[in-house]
């Protein structure tokens, strides 16, 4: 356990972890600037986010998840969030469904950019 961000920016790309937990509040290092690195370094292990700040600036940073897998294509991407029809064989599809139902009343917006063979980037 690190008890600093600087300890634990020093330690992500030492050791091997299963879970990490991040402050984004941290008083000594930028929490979003920890959270890229270990994103980087930690690419197995599960993440949880925290913050208790109420600041818009910190809502507004966003979110991007990018893959370099298969990609996805245009006729895919235009059913991606239909609950029920995932363009997968397993899972129901519910969670971008959930994600573009929230974002518009937040003003937050949701692009997916895929091209096959290159990878998915899902923006928030």
């Amino acid at each position: 356990m690190a008890r600093t961000g600087r300890q634990a920016s020093e330690r992500i790309f030492v050791n091997s972890y299963d879970f990490v937990l991040i402050d984004l509040g941290l008083p000594d290092y930028d929490g979003f600037d920890l959270l890229r690195q270990s994103l980087s370094a930690q690419r197995d292990a599960s993440f949880l986010i925290l913050t208790a700040s109420g600041a818009l600036d910190s809502k507004l940073k966003g979110l991007t998840i990018t893959d370099t897998g298969p990609g996805i294509s245009t006729d895919q991407i235009a059913t991606l969030i239909y609950y029920g029809r995932p363009p997968k064989v397993t899972g129901n599809g519910i969670g971008l469904q959930l994600i573009q139902t929230i974002v518009p009343s937040h003003h937050i917006g949701l692009t997916v950019d895929s091209h096959p063979n290159s990878g998915t980037r899902i923006t928030l």
